[in-house]
């Protein structure tokens, strides 16, 4: 498939997934992680702000056959935060930011995960997402093809965001998978 209708995620993904990787186990681990997933090329080019969202799967695949449990793990959460922190830096504006930290979480809540929805490609690739206002709060990620690491990943990312934004105490858990043949990946979030 041509990579111009692939379905696509943010580059972040496979960026910050090689960050923490290279923490995990180092910078030939690294290399031998790209080397088993055909992706050596990734590292001789300049990622665009969208990637083809298989390019991410099959690092992460890559990950998974690589590594032992523990460290797919380490790897899976330590990028999503880093996902989660590059969100807040870059693509949630100042202004944004700090009209949620003014309003009580029970607001902000629901007003952060309507701004995802709309911004979902950055963690969640081709799926359709949606959310319920609770409590608690729930984003759904229908047919997640980022159902992957147990979606450790996506967590430590809302987490990251939500402990950023909301309030310092907020707790995301994954109630459904996609991965265990579920129609979504259903998250809840606890402010």
């Amino acid at each position: 498939m041509d990579d111009l209708v692939q379905p696509r995620i943010g580059s972040d993904a496979v960026l910050q997934t090689l960050d923490a990787l290279g923490e995990v186990g180092g910078e030939l681990l690294a290399h031998k992680v790209l080397e088993a997933a055909g992706l050596r090329h990734v590292l001789d080019q300049k990622l665009q702000e969208m990637v083809p969202q298989n390019l991410f799967l099959a690092l992460v695949r890559a990950i998974e056959d690589t590594l032992p449990r523990s460290q797919v793990d380490l790897v899976a959460v330590s990028s999503g935060r880093k996902n989660g922190s590059v969100l807040l830096e870059q693509y949630i504006p100042d202004m944004a930011q700090k009209l949620l930290h003014t309003l009580p979480p029970h607001v902000a809540g629901p007003l952060l995960l309507q701004a995802l929805e709309k911004h979902s490609w950055t963690f969640a690739g081709s799926a359709k997402v949606h959310y319920e206002a609770g409590p608690p709060l729930q984003l759904v990620i229908e047919n997640n093809p980022m159902a992957v690491w147990g979606c450790l990943w996506q967590c430590a990312l809302l987490e990251t965001v939500f402990r950023g934004l909301i309030s310092a105490d907020a707790r995301v858990w994954h109630m459904a998978c996609c991965a265990d043949h579920r129609p979504s990946c259903v998250y809840m979030i606890e402010i």
